[in-house]
């Protein structure tokens, strides 16, 4: 089969000069003109007739909302990989669900990529959790395993320095994972074939009608932040349920999070991290600290050695 370039008035062939420059048409693609630059050189000065063989045709049926998602995802995906200190927020049940449904997002299956949202929405309610940025926040206070936070809580984390570096950088990269549920409902419609009925308006109203600030303030527990932000001279109590939902809350308004790193850190000075961030009362138990939640009952004959913070 002859391919004709449009640029010229042949109907059997296309009949170009050695410079190419016969074609003036803007429809001969820069694609065609490619496919006739072996010839130049062999020629120059004369005429001669090329002939392009179809061997293959192919369609883009991909529409921009797909493109648009799949750029999106991308940039996600890249996020969660490039985390230096906070790797530990992506490890829990809620933040491995999001990861298996990003894929999913890009080249799965409609029944597929419904699965995985439906594991990542169960898995945030199974937590308490406000919404899936009120989980990343409430691991990044946690700070577990997380040499920044430990630095901090044992006070010796200077007000500047390399940790803080790398620690604005993830805090900025988990802002860019925190997509609302409604956004993440719109890019599974745009990829998705067909949907159930019903299923878009029920996955996207997760959470309390109400905003994380909105709850904090309910709670009329102010926090005891100093405005200098100084380091107190022991580890406090932990913070109650309302007040690190203000927190939070605290964190999540900045523009950046990233803008929030002095009061993080003297959050980590002040209550410490992971568990005895978070629990008042810890046990020693196999050689590690637990979290110690009192039983209704007593039962068996063992010894606990506890240890419980107080206020004061």
């Amino acid at each position: 089969m002859a391919l004709q370039c449009p640029g010229l008035k042949s109907t059997a062939s296309c009949f170009v000069s050695a410079e190419l420059s016969a074609c003036k048409s803007s429809f001969c693609t820069p694609g065609f003109r490619s496919k006739l630059a072996p010839c130049r050189g062999r020629f120059t000065g004369q005429r001669f007739k090329h002939r392009l063989t179809i061997q293959a045709i192919g369609f883009n049926l991909s529409t921009e909302s797909d493109k648009g998602t799949d750029r999106h995802v991308n940039n996600l995906r890249t996020a969660a990989s490039s985390l230096l200190l906070y790797q530990n927020v992506l490890r829990g049940r809620p933040a491995q669900a999001f990861l298996k449904l990003l894929p999913l997002l890009q080249r799965g299956s409609t029944g597929n990529i419904l699965e995985a949202y439906g594991e990542f929405y169960s898995s945030l309610a199974a937590g308490n959790y406000l919404s899936w940025q009120d989980y990343l926040l409430e691991e990044v206070l946690t700070g577990k395993f997380n040499a920044f936070a430990r630095a901090a809580s044992k006070g010796e984390l200077p007000k500047l320095g390399p940790l803080h570096k790398a620690a604005a950088f993830d805090l900025d990269a988990l802002q860019k994972l925190a997509v609302a549920e409604t956004t993440l409902v719109s890019w599974v419609k745009d990829v998705s074939t067909s949907l159930p009925e019903g299923w878009d308006a029920a996955a996207a109203a997760y959470g309390p009608s109400t905003t994380p600030q909105q709850e904090a303030a309910k709670s009329g527990e102010p926090l005891d932040v100093p405005e200098d932000l100084s380091a107190p001279a022991y580890i406090k109590a932990p913070l109650t349920l309302s007040q690190r939902t203000a927190y939070r809350a605290r964190i999540g308004s900045k523009w950046k999070w990233s803008e929030a790193l002095p009061e993080l850190q003297y959050y980590y000075e002040a209550h410490g991290f992971g568990i005895t961030a978070v629990n008042s009362t810890l046990k020693w138990a196999g050689g590690n600290l637990e979290a110690y939640n009192p039983p209704k009952r007593r039962t068996g004959n063992s010894i606990q050695i506890l240890m419980t913070w107080n206020s004061s």
